[in-house]
């Protein structure tokens, strides 16, 4: 079975809806291990050799964060800044994350064309930091899951908390296979 990092940094998980439903539903998954970096490290003094030896130990890492102002979270980003290193993800020893499998879990309080219509950015062109950032490390940068429109509860967000622990579950099993351009979001 493959192993399943998610590293989530939420500032007010708490308080968060979909993003607890997303964490609560894979965490029943026994190939997943979940990094709630605002618990671990209220701080902001982050262990790195904690989390670099937490990615060498899994096959897939993913970022899950609640996308605002179009960006991630500070901590995400402070966590992608210091685990990310020199002679660890790149530079002349740095190869700990090639080949790895990334993506992003994101949610967004809007609906994607949104980013369209008022911004004039899709939501690819304002994830390409990421995207670059994981090629630039030489792994293998997947298309995110995406939870938008996440002020409007309809179901409570049960069905697309299920569809991520699907698809955790079936990378899981089948590895980089289960990825799909078209995966669903939201």
């Amino acid at each position: 079975m493959k192993k399943i990092l998610v590293v989530l940094a939420h500032p007010n998980y708490k308080d968060s809806v979909i993003n607890r439903k997303l964490i609560e539903q894979v965490k029943t998954l026994e190939h997943v291990t979940v990094s709630d970096l605002y618990t671990k490290y209220p701080d902001g003094k982050i262990n790195i050799n904690a989390e670099q030896k937490l990615i060498v130990e899994h096959d897939l890492v993913v970022l899950q964060f609640p996308f605002y102002w179009f960006n991630t979270t500070p901590l995400m980003k402070q966590w992608i800044d210091e685990v990310f290193s020199y002679n660890f993800a790149y530079g002349p020893d740095g190869d700990k994350l090639h080949g790895k499998d990334v993506m992003l879990c994101i949610t967004i309080g809007s609906d994607k064309e949104r980013y369209i219509n008022q911004v004039g950015f899709t939501l690819s062109d304002l994830l390409k930091p990421f995207e670059y950032s994981a090629k630039y490390c030489n792994a293998i940068y997947h298309q995110p899951f995406v939870v938008a429109t996440v002020n409007k509860v309809d179901d409570g967000f049960h069905t697309e908390a299920k569809l991520y622990a699907q698809f955790l579950t079936n990378y899981g099993l089948k590895g980089c296979n289960a990825f799909v351009d078209d995966y669903p979001s939201f």
